[in-house]
């Protein structure tokens, strides 16, 4: 029944959070990153359609989804930013003509806090929306699992 359960945590949790982690080191520039509202919005609507339509959710559900994806996402968007000028540091540190060791066992350990942060709130996001569903719903969200598994990155694919 636990593994059953985390399991579908586990799918909606791919729904919801298929960049948070990997986006924050996937930005470039100002003002084109994931925090960046417009888009931010764009992808979130995806993801909640997405559900919506596999677990045929109610409108109520679907509007008490986006208040929980946009709570959890204010508050983790400050750490997108840390992650970015940690990036930029840890790659200075790395460079053969600077390298540093102490800076880049520090720069390394603040960026696993920060993940840290960031895997314990999509956690928390996902348990919220679980809670949410009919039990019909987390029968098929269930189900749906294992068709997500085969996805990219050898059955390690964390989005729809």
């Amino acid at each position: 029944m636990k593994k059953r359960w985390m399991t579908t945590v586990l799918v909606v949790a791919m729904v919801m959070s298929a960049g948070f982690c990997s986006s924050a080191f996937a930005y470039r520039g100002e003002g084109g990153g994931w925090t960046d509202g417009d888009r931010f919005e764009q992808r979130h609507e995806r993801r909640v359609e997405r559900l919506a339509e596999l677990l045929d959710l109610t409108a109520e559900q679907q509007v008490q989804v986006e208040q929980i994806v946009k709570s959890e996402h204010e508050q983790v968007s400050p750490y997108f930013g840390q992650l970015r000028g940690i990036a930029e540091q840890w790659q200075s540190a790395m460079e053969p003509a600077n390298f540093n060791e102490a800076t880049l066992r520090d720069l390394s350990a603040q960026r696993a806090t920060i993940k840290t942060e960031l895997v314990v709130s999509r956690a928390r996001a996902m348990n919220k929306i679980y809670a949410l569903l009919t039990a019909e719903q987390k029968a098929l969200a269930d189900k749906l699992q294992p068709l997500l598994r085969g996805g990219k990155r050898g059955g390690k694919h964390r989005g729809f």
